[in-house]
């Protein structure tokens, strides 16, 4: 396992598109980012078994599983303040980012929208680190 910088923001890219995971994993890099590329959704999932990550980020088309489907498993171990999920894709109509959203998504977008994945990624970094600060602030309260 590969531990990232203390000063990075660790990615788990999940798709099975080669070029969304090329494309997105330079960009991504090239703005301060760890990227670990999942080629599909059961490898994401292992990924998340074996090394810690600030954010998932998943497409809502997969061939081995859905997006929808990623998110709800994620959510089974992890919540939302812990391992924020940015869903995004091409095709999608309000009733997907429903169905996302109910899913465990924190936030849907178009993928071509990449400044704004960009600034979403890192709101949702800095929102988790504030939300684990609270949860361990409100743990070591109440063993105290």
């Amino acid at each position: 396992m590969k531990k990232f910088a203390k000063d990075e923001i660790a990615i788990l890219l999940i798709d099975d598109n080669e070029k969304n995971l090329k494309d997105f994993h330079y960009i991504l890099k090239n703005n301060g980012f760890y990227i670990v590329k999942a080629n599909g959704g059961w490898e994401g999932m292992h990924a998340l078994e074996v090394e810690e990550f600030h954010v998932m980020m998943v497409s809502m088309e997969l061939r081995d599983m859905r997006g929808i489907e990623v998110s709800l498993l994620t959510r089974e171990s992890f919540d939302k303040g812990e391992l924020p999920i940015l869903m995004y894709g091409d095709n999608f109509g309000n009733s997907d980012i429903d169905e996302a959203k109910e899913s465990g998504a924190n936030c849907v977008i178009h993928v071509s929208q990449v400044n704004d994945i960009i600034k979403r990624l890192k709101k949702l970094h800095e929102l988790s680190e504030k939300y684990k600060a609270i949860k361990k602030e409100k743990s070591q309260k109440e063993s105290a």
